[in-house]
């Protein structure tokens, strides 16, 4: 008998040597799992007679690779706390291609130990707080790997977004010293917040002295120069030290601001004694060469509290 498909299912099928063999190999299960096919045989008689039957061919499922990792999102601001949901993925797989029948588990396959992230379910989220100015962006590998096991493995890049972050810290700019008795207006130092966002201005005020409270030092807001208050009266016997808590606001939105202290030492200054007095201003007219008419004390102001000058 010879015998052929006179039905092939669109070229898909042929009889070679009596046997039906697939002759296009886009098969596809997800598409079509059946196809008919009728097959005629004819015998060598004469005249020759035939026999045509139809067959149904069912293509078997298999396993297929998954062709593509899509990442949604890929955002995250930085200083939130962890467990912010930077990114979702979902998988293209030709077994979904009709109707879902895959599902995928997803890893992460960066090595680095300071990785700021993880994935629940088809979730990236953050370990821990992300910092704009250190890494704007991150390389995330991530693997999906289908419920027969295969898998793909695809690389994304999660940007960090900039947020307004608070001032570290407040210096002082200057030897942070001034002679006792400078007037009002004197230049102390100038105050700077150091802040990692670049290009951010600060106002600054002072917020209190210890010891003797604010009003000793005022601070311009937009310079930040410190400098010695009106009318006061910088004393080393009596304070050879302060420290002043300045307030910087920064410019950012919201703004945010910082609290710090910088140190003032006071200059000692040689100062002029303010009077000299006798204990007796009498004497015998008797007295002779010697006599201790009464003790010459002086009242100097670098004696008012120790006793460190002495005169003659």
């Amino acid at each position: 008998h010879s015998c052929s498909a006179i039905d092939n299912a669109d070229g898909r099928f042929v009889v070679e040597d009596n046997a039906l063999q697939v002759a296009d190999s886009s098969l596809n299960y997800e598409v079509n799992a059946t196809w008919p096919v009728t097959v005629r045989c004819v015998d060598s008689g004469i005249p020759p007679l035939y026999r045509d039957q139809a067959f149904v061919v069912v293509v078997v499922d298999e396993n297929e690779n998954p062709t593509g990792i899509r990442m949604r999102g890929g955002l995250v601001t930085e200083n939130l706390p962890a467990g912010q949901i930077a990114a979702t993925f979902a998988t293209d797989d030709p077994d979904n291609e009709i109707e879902n029948r895959q599902s995928f588990i997803y890893s992460v396959e960066n090595s680095s130990p300071d990785f700021p992230f993880e994935i629940v379910g088809d979730e990236l989220r953050t370990t821990r707080s992300l910092d704009f100015e250190a890494n704007p962006s991150w390389k995330v590998i991530v693997r999906s790997t289908d419920s027969g096991g295969l898998y793909i493995t695809e690389t994304f890049q999660v940007s960090v977004l900039d947020a307004n972050d608070r001032a570290m810290q407040i210096v002082l700019i200057g030897s942070g010293s001034i002679p006792e008795n400078s007037v009002g207006g004197a230049y102390v130092g100038s105050v700077f917040a150091v802040d990692e966002d670049f290009g951010d201005e600060h106002s600054y005020s002072v917020a209190g002295v210890y010891p003797d409270g604010a009003g000793v030092f005022v601070v311009n807001a937009t310079t930040g120069v410190l400098s010695v208050a009106d009318g006061v009266d910088l004393d080393f016997e009596r304070v050879r030290q302060y420290a002043v808590t300045v307030v910087a606001v920064d410019s950012g939105t919201p703004p945010l601001s910082y609290t710090g202290n910088v140190t003032i030492n006071i200059i000692d200054l040689n100062e002029k004694p303010t009077a000299i007095t006798l204990t007796n201003i009498k004497v015998n007219e008797s007295s002779g060469n010697g006599t201790v008419v009464g003790t010459v004390v002086v009242s100097d102001p670098d004696n008012e509290y120790v006793n460190r000058q002495q005169h003659s």
